[in-house]
């Protein structure tokens, strides 16, 4: 039977793990606060179109003008 030399993996220093996880961490954070962001100016800019009354337009009550046409007459 043949002797084989076995040799252990080099193994790579804690620190290029720690490294590799605060890349990760901060790549994620980013990702959600773009995400995020582009959420908040889609939101702010539909609210910012969108109101409650429509003030372009002069308010009339048709109900009101019908009744006083029909009096009138």
């Amino acid at each position: 039977m043949a002797h084989l030399e076995v040799e252990p993996k080099p193994k790579r220093p804690w620190w290029f793990w720690l490294l590799t996880i605060i890349v990760l961490i901060l790549v994620g954070l980013t990702l959600v606060r773009k995400c995020d962001a582009e959420k908040s100016d889609a939101m702010r800019a539909q609210k910012d179109t969108t109101t409650i009354f429509d003030t372009s337009a002069p308010y009339q009550n048709v109900s009101i003008l019908k009744i006083a046409n029909n009096s009138v007459t």
